[in-house]
């Protein structure tokens, strides 16, 4: 199947937060990549298959929208939204049997922020999505392959973006 290029208002904020997130330095040492390109395929768009393995990210919509803020003989519009990203990782081997979770809680914690930190960055030099606000959807949480459908010991986090105006 051809790569789809994305292209409009509405693929492209999505695309744009797969481009912020893959430059953040943090995240391309958890997917294990040397650069933002590397990076990139590790950031998926809105399902991932079965086969996919941990760490990845998934960006989607939550919220668009686009608001008159001028008129004339050309309307002015401002556009913003709401974009969800989840952003998955496997327990290292050093704490699996660690039930309860406070020492990789931390460092998948201390991986997150550093994340959002580097984004939020990012966003302001005016180069990449205009991120506004960030907020939790699903706060980090572990996932035991016995307490849930799981493969793997794992963290998950949803965070929604609020980008633009």
């Amino acid at each position: 199947m051809a790569d789809v290029t994305p292209t409009g208002m509405l693929s492209l904020p999505i695309e744009n937060l797969r481009i912020l997130l893959a430059a953040s330095t943090t995240f391309q040492t958890l997917v294990n990549a040397g650069d933002a390109a590397a990076a990139k395929p590790y950031v998926y768009v809105d399902s991932i298959d079965e086969s996919v393995s941990r760490p990845f990210a998934l960006v989607s919509d939550q919220a668009w929208n686009l608001s008159l803020v001028g008129q004339g003989a050309v309307n002015a519009f401002d556009e913003g939204g709401v974009l969800l990203l989840e952003i998955q990782a496997g327990v290292g081997d050093a704490y699996e049997d660690d039930g309860a979770g406070n020492n990789p809680g931390f460092e998948f914690r201390n991986t997150i922020g550093a994340i959002v930190e580097e984004m939020l960055d990012l966003a302001a030099s005016g180069t990449y999505l205009d991120v506004s606000g960030v907020r939790f959807e699903v706060p980090p949480t572990r996932v035991l392959p016995e307490t849930e459908a799981a493969d793997e010991d794992f963290f998950a986090v949803r965070l929604q973006l609020q980008w633009g105006r």
